[in-house]
């Protein structure tokens, strides 16, 4: 007679990432080379880089003027293509991790489920997605503030165990409440607050 075991879920680990700046970081050359391999080419491909080149930045203040500076990253926000075209630019970044990782916009949160039989092996997995990511952020000129990345534990249990998470060398805050997409969890999965933006 063969013995199976049984995997029990104990715990999930969340990790939220903050992408600083966000629309602002996005690489112009690296769009394009993205654009081009999802296979958008030609009288597309011409218009959307003249959609993004020859844009400038100024500083105003009390009435005097900086000289205009080019710029060479970010999408205009508040425009159509804006989030369509960062969403083109960051999905990439799924295919780092071994762990799941949702992307909604710049809101990027992995989790990952802890059973009796893999525990010990989430947290190395979890570091290594994150060791990733960061290569991934340095290949396409993108800034994680790890200050403002967070990690929680999904737990029934009282006093839950996290390991150490790292994003490069800076250890990531491990909370009890995290903010995603609006909605404020503890780590019981129990809505604290919300908020509903207008846009």
């Amino acid at each position: 007679m063969m013995k199976y075991q049984q995997k029990s879920l104990e715990n999930v680990y969340i990790v939220a990432l903050d992408i600083k700046g966000a629309f602002d970081q996005v690489w112009h050359n690296g769009l394009l080379d993205k654009l081009s391999a999802k296979g958008i080419t030609g009288p597309l491909h011409s218009c959307l880089q003249n959609y993004l080149e020859g844009r400038s930045i100024q500083v105003v203040l009390s009435g005097q003027s900086s000289s205009p500076q080019p710029i060479n990253a970010s999408v205009p926000q508040g425009s159509i293509l804006g989030p369509l075209l960062f969403s083109i630019f960051i999905d990439d970044v799924v295919e780092q991790c071994d762990n799941s990782i949702f992307l909604y916009a710049d809101d990027s949160t992995i989790y990952a489920p802890v059973t009796s039989l893999n525990g010990p092996n989430v947290a190395a997995s979890l570091n290594k997605d994150l060791e990733n990511i960061r290569r991934w952020a340095d290949t396409w000129k993108v800034t994680f503030e790890p200050s403002k990345c967070k990690a929680m534990v999904l737990s029934r249990k009282r006093l839950p165990s996290c390991p150490d998470l790292f994003l490069g060398a800076t250890r990531i805050d491990l909370c009890e409440q995290l903010n995603i997409l609006g909605l404020c969890i503890d780590r019981k999965l129990c809505v604290v607050s919300f908020c509903c933006c207008l846009l």
